[in-house]
């Protein structure tokens, strides 16, 4: 399932690229503000519930029973997010980035053909 999910998130990295390379009017218009919008999103949701993990955590802990503390901690470690996930966002938001920067380079590129 892993390599379905790779080869996934390699032909959407592709796909977008080539739209942002060829079709940059297009790119910019349907493309850009949403992957970027999306990415800052899901972003700010792990990271809030990881805060509420830890504050619900730091709220328990007088409750807990010593002897069930590695329980607990096990049960905390399989309720927060990923660090992939972190890691994914991060790297959505550079490349949104970089996918605008090159749908505005390659706009500016085609006028300047057109003109000179």
């Amino acid at each position: 399932m892993e390599n379905l999910y790779t080869g996934l998130l390699i032909a959407a990295v592709s796909g977008l690229t080539f739209i942002a390379y060829k079709h940059p009017r297009l790119y910019e218009k349907e493309f850009s503000s949403k992957i970027f919008y999306t990415s800052l999103g899901a972003l700010l949701v792990a990271i809030f519930h990881d805060t509420g993990v830890s504050t619900a955590h730091e709220s328990l802990l007088p409750l807990i029973i010593e002897n069930q503390d590695k329980e607990v901690q096990s049960a905390l470690k399989t309720a927060r997010i990923s660090e992939h996930i972190y890691l994914l966002c991060i790297c959505s938001l550079i490349y949104s980035g970089f996918l605008s920067w090159l749908a505005n380079h390659m706009q500016t590129e085609r006028e300047e053909n057109k003109n000179g």
